[in-house]
């Protein structure tokens, strides 16, 4: 089953507006007449390239449940995680510091192994975590407000 990742106001304007900024700056580099034309075309060329692997992320994340496994995809950057490995489910909360292929606050830290956890936002967490438990059902499931 394919989870989308729910993509909410703040990282999307985060996202957006970091995109924006990032392209006015290409044409500044053009009009410097100080910057000798292959260090604009490399500049500029990095600053599309950035922007280009932001809006990858931002709208290529998802979340495919299979009977073994998570797959998780945030642009270029894939990563699997074992069900059978599943300790812990935190669903309603944020992880500010860790890995976070995610678009939206208030999505599910998932634990896992001895001391990994990774922070995802599905567009719906009660399914994603009902259809993980029917996998899993002994999976500790905690929510918070």
């Amino acid at each position: 089953m394919k989870f989308k990742s729910r993509k909410d106001l703040l990282n999307t304007s985060i996202i957006i507006l970091t995109i924006i900024f990032l392209i006015t700056i290409v044409p500044f580099i053009w009009l410097d007449s100080d910057i000798v034309p292959t260090e604009k075309f490399i500049g500029s060329f990095v600053i599309i390239l950035i922007s280009a692997f932001l809006a990858w992320i931002y709208l290529g994340t998802i979340y495919t449940l299979t009977d073994e496994e998570i797959k998780i995809k945030s642009g270029p950057i894939k990563f699997k995680i074992k069900i059978e490995n599943i300790s812990e489910i935190i669903v309603n909360t944020t992880l500010w510091v860790g890995w976070k292929p995610a678009t939206a606050l208030n999505g599910i830290i998932i634990k896992y192994n001895r001391f990994d956890e990774i922070y995802i936002s599905p567009n719906t967490n009660e399914l994603f975590v009902k259809e993980i438990i029917k996998k899993k059902s002994h999976i500790k499931v905690t929510y918070k407000k």
